[in-house]
């Protein structure tokens, strides 16, 4: 499989992310790069939304943001984590989530946990992540199961 990368969302690339897409019946499982992208702008809640894409190679396959608050060491959520319809099926997604916890523990060891939450109907995204470990807090947010993985 080539190599993945990640690459901050920037003035560079950002048309080449609102050009992402899913599914038509995957698209209430996570949201738009659009709105992604106000939430970066806005920061709800205090919280800092970092939009980033995920290549192969040169090619955009996928997206997603980093979401923490500032100076709370004790958990960061991955969110709005997609692979590109036309690039999906071939074991990106797994790969991304390979990459991104491994980079959480090694580049940024001050998270003690990683959070999201899953669509109930999104059994593919809900079998990936508890493959990584990820349990089900209990807690649900927007409709979706909130998910969390102990990185240490």
């Amino acid at each position: 499989m080539p190599r993945l990368t990640v690459r901050h969302v920037t003035a560079y690339n950002w048309l080449d992310a609102l050009a992402l897409d899913v599914y038509a019946e995957q698209r209430t499982f996570t949201a738009s790069v659009e709105r992604s992208l106000a939430r970066a702008y806005i920061q709800p809640h205090n919280y800092i939304h970092e939009p980033m894409a995920i290549y192969v190679a040169t090619s955009i396959v996928g997206f997603y943001c980093l979401v923490y608050r500032a100076g709370d060491a004790s958990h960061c959520f991955l969110t709005s984590f997609f692979i590109d319809k036309t690039h999906q099926g071939r074991g990106y997604g797994r790969t991304f989530l390979q990459y991104f916890l491994a980079s959480l523990r090694r580049q940024d060891p001050r998270y003690q946990e990683v959070r999201l939450t899953v669509h109930p109907e999104n059994r593919v995204a809900l079998h990936l992540y508890t493959s990584f470990g990820f349990t089900e807090t209990g807690q649900m947010m927007d409709g979706e199961a909130e998910m969390q993985l102990r990185l240490s």
